[in-house]
Protein backbone atom coordinates (compact mmCIF):
# COMPACT_ATOMS: atom_id res chain seq x y z
CA UNK A 1 0.00 0.00 0.00
CA UNK A 2 1.37 3.41 -0.97
CA UNK A 3 1.30 6.49 1.26
CA UNK A 4 1.29 8.79 -1.75
CA UNK A 5 -1.54 11.28 -1.85
CA UNK A 6 -2.78 12.69 -5.13
CA UNK A 7 -5.03 15.68 -5.37
CA UNK A 8 -8.20 14.70 -7.20
CA UNK A 9 -8.46 16.14 -10.69
CA UNK A 10 -10.34 19.41 -10.56
CA UNK A 11 -13.56 19.52 -12.48
CA UNK A 12 -14.44 22.38 -14.77
CA UNK A 13 -14.39 25.79 -13.09
CA UNK A 14 -17.58 27.70 -12.41
CA UNK A 15 -18.11 31.42 -11.82
CA UNK A 16 -18.08 30.67 -8.08
CA UNK A 17 -14.50 29.36 -8.39
CA UNK A 18 -13.19 32.64 -9.82
CA UNK A 19 -12.38 36.16 -8.59
CA UNK A 20 -12.38 39.10 -10.98
CA UNK A 21 -9.99 42.04 -10.73
CA UNK A 22 -10.01 45.18 -12.88
CA UNK A 23 -6.84 47.30 -13.21
CA UNK A 24 -4.82 49.23 -15.80
CA UNK A 25 -7.30 48.65 -18.67
CA UNK A 26 -7.45 44.92 -17.88
CA UNK A 27 -9.79 42.42 -16.30
CA UNK A 28 -8.24 39.26 -14.90
CA UNK A 29 -10.02 36.14 -13.64
CA UNK A 30 -8.17 34.32 -10.87
CA UNK A 31 -8.77 30.85 -9.49
CA UNK A 32 -9.93 31.65 -5.95
CA UNK A 33 -8.19 28.56 -4.51
CA UNK A 34 -4.79 28.88 -6.18
CA UNK A 35 -4.57 32.53 -7.28
CA UNK A 36 -3.58 31.37 -10.77
CA UNK A 37 -4.68 33.50 -13.72
CA UNK A 38 -7.47 31.74 -15.63
CA UNK A 39 -7.89 34.46 -18.25
CA UNK A 40 -6.69 38.00 -18.92
CA UNK A 41 -8.54 40.57 -21.07
CA UNK A 42 -7.22 43.99 -22.15
CA UNK A 43 -9.46 46.80 -23.31
CA UNK A 44 -8.89 47.66 -26.97
CA UNK A 45 -9.72 51.32 -26.16
CA UNK A 46 -8.98 53.57 -23.23
CA UNK A 47 -6.60 53.03 -20.38
CA UNK A 48 -6.47 53.25 -16.62
CA UNK A 49 -9.20 52.49 -14.10
CA UNK A 50 -11.61 49.63 -14.81
CA UNK A 51 -14.93 49.29 -13.00
CA UNK A 52 -16.18 45.69 -12.98
CA UNK A 53 -19.48 44.04 -12.19
CA UNK A 54 -20.34 40.33 -12.18
CA UNK A 55 -23.84 39.57 -13.47
CA UNK A 56 -24.46 35.81 -13.39
CA UNK A 57 -22.13 34.50 -16.11
CA UNK A 58 -21.05 37.87 -17.51
CA UNK A 59 -18.43 40.36 -16.37
CA UNK A 60 -19.29 43.95 -17.24
CA UNK A 61 -16.27 46.25 -17.52
CA UNK A 62 -16.31 50.03 -17.92
CA UNK A 63 -13.15 51.64 -19.30
CA UNK A 64 -13.02 55.36 -20.21
CA UNK A 65 -16.42 55.73 -21.80
CA UNK A 66 -16.77 52.20 -23.15
CA UNK A 67 -18.78 49.33 -21.69
CA UNK A 68 -17.74 45.74 -22.39
CA UNK A 69 -19.50 42.45 -21.68
CA UNK A 70 -17.18 39.47 -21.16
CA UNK A 71 -17.95 35.79 -20.73
CA UNK A 72 -17.14 35.20 -17.05
CA UNK A 73 -15.60 31.75 -17.64
CA UNK A 74 -13.52 32.44 -20.76
CA UNK A 75 -12.94 36.21 -20.89
CA UNK A 76 -14.28 36.30 -24.45
CA UNK A 77 -15.61 39.76 -25.35
CA UNK A 78 -19.30 39.32 -26.19
CA UNK A 79 -20.15 42.94 -26.98
CA UNK A 80 -19.05 46.53 -26.45
CA UNK A 81 -20.84 49.85 -26.38
CA UNK A 82 -19.46 53.40 -26.44
CA UNK A 83 -21.29 55.33 -23.73
CA UNK A 84 -21.86 58.44 -25.81
CA UNK A 85 -23.83 61.27 -24.27
CA UNK A 86 -22.77 60.30 -20.76
CA UNK A 87 -20.60 63.37 -20.21
CA UNK A 88 -17.46 61.70 -21.52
Amino acid sequence: MSNTFQTPAREELSVLDLMYVGFNSRVVALDRDTGEIVWDWKSPKGSGFVATLLDKDHVIASVQGYMYCLDALTGEELWSNPLTGMGL
